[in-house]
């Protein structure tokens, strides 16, 4: 972009150029040695000009003229050279922009997908853990459940068996005594024999084999017998109790 020259043929420069040589700055005394500052920007001032800048002074207007509209051009020029360049990386600069808003979002879109998913992970695994945690609970509870009754079931079985085997053990001792005291003579009314023999047998005790009485009896031993008898005969009360026991005891067994 250039500034176009115009010249106006009427106008007459009627100013002489004045001659190139500049005056040269005086030495300066000894006197204005004390001035310092002064002297200085004095001779600052009258210091000859940069080649930079235009002597407007020692020019005409029509060289001033074409030396301004030239510096306007290079400077338009340059002014244009900038714009195209500001243009070219603003739109770098916007499409870089662009792309950056897009993978900005893309990734964003990815954090989010992976924050669901990992969301998702962390409760399907929570209520696998749950779930297992209640599966082994419920197991143990039902193992417990099953223990606990399988222990009382035992306790009643050995209590069942123990008072069966306190009854058995006293139809046996009973019956021995009956069987002995038939094998001396003596017959006690009170003993029922045929009942101890039929309990024993429901309860699946041993049977007592009866006393079988020796052909021959020394004296002595009839004698003994004698007082074995005598004895018997008074112990019935005692006897009697202990039927009394042993029928309560087979009654608690039958029932149980």
């Amino acid at each position: 972009m250039q500034v176009k020259q115009e010249t106006n043929p009427n106008l007459a420069v009627t100013s002489k150029p004045t001659s190139s040589k500049t005056a040269t700055a005086s030495k300066p005394s000894t006197a204005s040695k004390s001035r310092g500052p002064s002297s200085r920007k004095r001779k600052e001032a009258d210091s000859p000009a940069t080649p930079d800048v235009f002597p407007f002074e020692n020019h005409g207007f029509t060289e001033s003229s074409k030396f301004m509209t030239g510096f306007l051009n290079q400077g338009l020029e340059r002014l244009g050279f900038l714009y195209e360049d500001t243009c070219g990386l603003n739109k770098m600069l916007e499409s870089k922009l662009k792309k950056a808003e897009a993978t900005v979002a893309d990734q964003a879109a990815i954090v989010a997908a992976k924050s669901h998913h990992y969301e998702d992970k962390y409760k399907a695994m929570v209520q696998e853990h749950q779930a297992a945690l209640l599966k082994v609970a419920q197991e143990a509870q039902a193992k417990y459940d099953v223990a606990q009754v399988q222990h009382e079931h035992d306790m009643a079985s050995y209590r069942e068996g123990l008072k069966g085997s306190v009854v058995i053990s006293l139809l046996q001792a009973r019956l021995k005594m009956a069987y002995e005291a038939r094998a001396t003579g003596l017959e006690c009314p009170s003993w029922n024999v045929e009942a101890w023999e039929a309990k024993l047998r429901d309860l699946g005790g041993d049977p007592v084999k009866p006393h079988v009485k020796p052909a021959v009896e020394e004296p002595t031993k009839a004698a003994d017998a004698d007082a074995d008898a005598v004895k018997d005969a008074g112990g019935n009360a005692d006897g009697d109790a202990g039927d009394n026991i042993v029928e309560a005891m087979t009654e608690e067994g039958g029932a149980a």
